[in-house]
């Protein structure tokens, strides 16, 4: 008499024969292991690129908006944001006699003491490429609660009038009249500190660490420049300095990129402006160019980066 089989053991025999019949073979696990990595490997750097290309026309919109709101100071103050500090061999009484000139110009009711009026010129002229354009499109920092920036005074005897939240001890007493807005909309939380100042906010790019650079055309070039015969914008990682469209006379307005404006420049995912040349960096052409120039993003370029648009 055969032994009758339990329920169990003709379970598990139908179990195995129906992982024979359908499931699969470590070998064939293993193929398909193999398949999906190749794919992910071929697919990452695409996936790379797209990101990429994501930020990098995230910053240019941003660019874009930064320039509306230099446009629009102008159309208030009659002349677009200037910058102090544009490069360290220029001598402190052409900066200063450049900032006096704008605020007498833009803030002709100005009537601050003689005291605090030179404080606030030699302050001002002091400020590096990076803050001036900060503080120009902003207004004055807060500095005792938060990040921010709050406007400038409405007063027209005393624009640079501080709040108790926004305080520059040596300028004026606190007041309480009513703020102009900013011209640009500023992510309080990418205002930074980088030159180890604390009074003057820089700004940096989403996802970036080095601040926009921004230079007037007035700040194009410099004969204390030396051979490079532009203003510099130092930072730890490299050198901004403004381009140009060709090899010319650096006095001639037309050889830079946006004559009689301004450029904006964003380091690249390199953080690098670039390096400290010798010769001028010439747009599109990329003559002058250091490998840390080809992904700066700029205001005069706004199709994509400089190496992008090489001719």
């Amino acid at each position: 008499m055969r032994p009758q089989r339990t329920f169990s053991q003709s379970s598990q025999k139908r179990t195995r024969r129906l992982l024979r019949a359908g499931g699969f073979t470590l070998v064939e696990m293993m193929v398909v292991i193999i398949i999906i990595l190749a794919l992910a490997a071929l697919l990452l750097p695409a996936l790379q690129r797209a990101k990429a290309r994501a930020e990098e026309a995230r910053i240019l919109v941003e660019i874009k908006q930064l320039q509306l709101a230099c446009e629009n100071f102008k159309t208030t103050y009659g002349a677009y944001p200037p910058v102090g500090i544009a490069y360290p061999g220029e001598s402190g009484t052409i900066r200063v006699n450049r900032i006096r000139a704008f605020i007498q110009r833009a803030f002709p009711r100005y009537a601050a003491p003689a005291g605090t009026y030179n404080s606030v010129v030699n302050t001002l002229a002091g400020l590096t490429p990076a803050e001036s354009l900060v503080f120009w499109l902003g207004g004055m920092p807060t500095l005792n609660v938060g990040r921010g920036v709050e406007g400038f005074s409405k007063d027209p005897s005393n624009p640079f009038g501080t709040t108790s939240i926004g305080r520059i001890t040596a300028w004026a007493v606190p007041t309480a009249t009513q703020r102009t807005a900013p011209f640009f909309e500023f992510d309080t939380t990418r205002l930074v500190h980088r030159e180890n100042r604390s009074d003057f906010w820089e700004y940096i790019p989403e996802g970036r660490t080095t601040p926009y650079a921004y230079f007037r055309a007035d700040n194009y070039w410099s004969a204390a420049a030396g051979v490079q015969g532009s203003r510099t914008y130092s930072t730890a990682t490299g050198f901004a300095v403004p381009y140009r469209t060709s090899t010319g006379v650096a006095t001639d307005p037309q050889v830079w990129a946006s004559p009689n404006t301004f450029q904006i420049i964003c380091a690249g995912v390199d953080e690098n402006f670039g390096a400290d040349a010798t010769t001028p960096r010439i747009f599109p052409a990329a003559t002058g160019y250091s490998a840390a120039d080809e992904d700066n993003l700029t205001n005069f370029a706004p199709q994509g980066s400089l190496g992008s648009q090489r001719p």
